[in-house]
């Protein structure tokens, strides 16, 4: 059976994905790649049934505001996009708890008939989907529908890429902000997030 030790892993990710799947790591380090296959399924189907209408957190998830009016974000809403399902499950719940109504797509296309269909105050782009050609054509397309539904949507991309002419072409087309995935990515998302 092949294992991991010859394979580069995040370990430290692997045991999020156990979090995330409410299962316990193994005591030992020897994961498997079946191991690693049957956790990855497991997660996907947690949050299958998260986002599935019979389940009675899929509305909550992506439909539930905060009670109190700390958060200023009462009302509002945010279209998250990410190729990964890790990625939109984090930020659906910081967002959901920020007091945002959530919706996610995973593809551009989904993305773009979700965004003709509801109105969103803020979008949150990844731009490798699956790669930046596909991330720069969705930008561009999402700001086309902004001026011609003259929406006042901030559109805010996200990446792994260090690239500054990656920063530049996005802000050229048209990206309120830009934040790469760094240490508190998250945490500058909703900082400028905030800004109107």
């Amino acid at each position: 059976m092949s294992d991991l030790h010859d394979i580069k892993v995040d370990l430290d990710f692997v045991n999020k994905l156990y979090m995330l799947a409410e299962k316990t790591p193994p005591e030992n380090a020897d994961i498997t790649l079946d191991d690693l296959k049957q956790l990855v399924d497991a997660v996907e189907s947690k949050i299958y049934k998260l986002k599935t209408p019979q389940s009675g957190n899929a509305q909550k998830f992506y439909t539930s505001k905060r009670d109190d009016s700390s958060s200023g974000y009462e009302d509002e809403s945010v279209l998250i996009i990410d190729d990964l399902c890790i990625i939109t499950y984090q930020l659906g719940v910081l967002y959901k708890n920020l007091g945002f109504h959530v919706t996610v797509a995973k593809d551009i296309y989904d993305a773009v008939d979700k965004y003709k269909k509801f109105k969103f105050n803020l979008v949150i782009m990844d731009l490798f989907l699956p790669t930046e050609k596909e991330g720069f054509i969705l930008l561009e397309e999402l700001v086309k529908l902004r001026e011609m539904k003259s929406l006042d949507t901030r559109i805010g991309v996200i990446t792994a890429s260090s690239k500054a002419e990656h920063r530049e072409i996005c802000i050229q087309k048209g990206a309120d902000f830009y934040v790469e995935k760094a240490e508190n990515w998250q945490k500058n998302l909703v900082e400028l997030s905030a800004i109107k």
